[in-house]
């Protein structure tokens, strides 16, 4: 079993959590006694216990969100996408500064709402526009989410600005599998999808036969549009690799 990740807060609560392709379970944990938020183990597998994890990440309030610790810059943005995944939103990477020594670790990275920003003005401005505008999705939200490295080496990360206020409504849960920041194909859906290809079955069957698998499309963990990317870039990665292991066997000929 793979390390969870750790986070700390000033009362010396420790936060533990794993990311999966599915969901991101995390507890609680003070001293030696093992306790969960929602009065759940969040660490079991099923419906209930991703259920119990959204229940404890909506019962953190602003000030227990700043006084998160965390070892290492990902474990940061692990956590804030798991909250965004509970509370009904999605985020993305926006700024970052790295340290100019050689290690390179980064000493501050600020994660925002997917609905940050403005759309630049010379798109909505372009006269030789042949298709039509998409539907806007950024519209100045103010949510955000900012670490920062507080030693000269990398282990130290503390939360330095939360803020959560939203000027959108947030989604309803059943629409919140399906934001970017959410879905994610991983390698073991990459060897099945691999798998099914090889034997001829066309994209569109493959995401059938995942939908029926999980249950329902908010269960599959991508879109249609994911699967069919996936399946291409790896086809071209093969090819490559193809490529080059002929083009070496014909060298050394």
């Amino acid at each position: 079993m793979e390390t969870p990740n750790r986070s700390t807060n000033s009362k010396g609560v420790l936060y533990d959590w794993e990311s999966t392709s599915e969901s991101e379970s995390w507890s609680s944990r003070e001293d030696s006694h093992s306790n969960t938020f929602g009065g759940n183990d969040v660490e079991g597998e099923g419906e209930g216990s991703v259920s119990s994890v959204d229940d404890s990440l909506r019962l953190l309030n602003d000030t227990e969100i700043v006084q998160m610790k965390f070892v290492y810059e990902e474990e940061a943005g692990l956590f804030y996408n798991a909250y965004a995944k509970a509370m009904g939103f999605s985020v993305r990477k926006h700024k970052s500064k790295r340290h100019r020594g050689n290690e390179g670790y980064v000493k501050w990275r600020d994660w925002v709402c997917s609905r940050e920003g403005k759309r630049n003005k010379k798109h909505l401005e372009r006269t030789d526009r042949k298709r039509r505008h998409r539907a806007e999705t950024r519209i100045g939200c103010g949510a955000k989410f900012w670490v920062c490295c507080m030693t000269n080496t990398i282990g130290n990360y503390v939360v330095t600005e939360f803020l959560n206020t939203h000027n959108h409504p947030l989604a309803a849960q059943q629409c919140v599998p399906f934001f970017r920041s959410h879905r994610h194909v991983g390698d073991a859906d990459v060897a099945q999808l691999m798998a099914m290809r090889n034997v001829g079955m066309k994209p569109s069957q493959i995401m059938d036969f995942m939908t029926c698998q999980a249950w329902g499309f908010q269960n599959v963990g991508f879109t249609f549009a994911d699967l069919r990317n996936k399946l291409h870039r790896e086809r071209t990665q093969e090819i490559r690799n193809g490529d080059a292991e002929g083009a070496l066997g014909y060298l050394s000929a």
